[in-house]
């Protein structure tokens, strides 16, 4: 099963970079740009293995992700 890392962060650029930085290793990715798309990310996702969030985004704390996970 290939490994799943949800990028979460409002700078798009930022978003592009590590996607692609981390898709090179043979991961899958999934990048969202705000809290509320990682959560819907995070319930309708089975395996995510690792978790790269900003802390300032938009609609609220990359805090606020790390404590629902």
């Amino acid at each position: 099963m290939q490994q799943t890392v949800l990028i979460i962060d409002d700078e798009p650029d930022i978003r592009e970079l590590l996607d692609i930085t981390i898709s090179r290793m043979g991961l899958h990715t999934i990048a969202v740009g705000n809290v509320r798309d990682a959560i819907r990310a995070l319930s309708e996702t089975e395996n995510i293995s690792l978790c790269l969030t900003d802390i300032k985004l938009p609609d609220g704390s990359g805090l606020e992700i790390v404590r629902h996970i």
